[in-house]
């Protein structure tokens, strides 16, 4: 993956993370039980954001996509597809009420 593809690939995460998280946000207070574990879920997703930015300075500094960084990539895309699962079904469940 050259260093472009990276930096795209990582903003369009991010991009990504910041929609579902207005989109939980946007859930009623009604909801609050849901919005706990939405909220647990971001944090966790947003702690992987960070690791995978720090892991992109060592490809930086190495001019060439580390191991590490390449699997908290995996990693984070598949936690934050997840993610973006649970906000679908609560903004169901919110139209359901």
């Amino acid at each position: 993956m050259q260093q472009t593809q990276q930096d795209t690939a990582f903003k369009e995460l991010a991009r990504r993370l910041e929609v579902a998280e207005l989109a939980m946000r946007r859930l009623p207070p009604s909801m609050k039980k849901e919005r706990q574990d939405l909220m647990r879920m971001w944090r966790h997703v947003a702690n992987l954001v960070a690791q995978a930015s720090n892991a992109q300075v060592a490809c930086r500094r190495r001019l060439r996509p580390t191991e590490q960084f390449l699997s908290k990539i995996i990693e984070l895309e598949e936690s934050l597809t997840n993610f973006e699962g649970y906000v679908t079904i609560a903004k169901l469940k919110k139209g359901a009420q």
